[in-house]
């Protein structure tokens, strides 16, 4: 879907990401209620706003989308897919010039 797009990330994981991401994982092997998860993926959303400082990236219909940096509301509008790529490349080590897709 992004072939020759872009991503800006900082490859720093914060501590509040991290315990989301932990949350996310245990509701996941306990079964937790939709409700439970809704929150956790929000705060992911909130914490990775911050760190996914810009990009280039389209909707479906090649629409831009809204910058990233602290709005997590455009994250939490990415298909799972999507949203898993950035949490992949947000714990990636290398730089933001790297950062291109193939």
């Amino acid at each position: 879907v992004h072939k020759g797009e872009w991503v800006d990330v900082l490859p720093v994981l914060s501590i509040k990401e991290m315990m989301a991401l932990l949350r996310l994982r245990r509701q996941g092997i306990a079964g937790s209620t939709g409700e439970e998860l809704e929150e956790s993926i929000t705060s992911l959303c909130e914490q990775l706003s911050r760190r996914v400082l810009d990009w280039n990236w389209t909707d479906i219909m090649g629409l831009p989308l809204p910058k990233p940096y602290r709005n997590p509301d455009v994250l939490s509008e990415l298909s799972t897919d999507e949203l898993w790529w950035l949490l992949g490349e947000a714990m990636s080590t290398e730089t933001a010039g790297d950062k291109k897709n193939a």
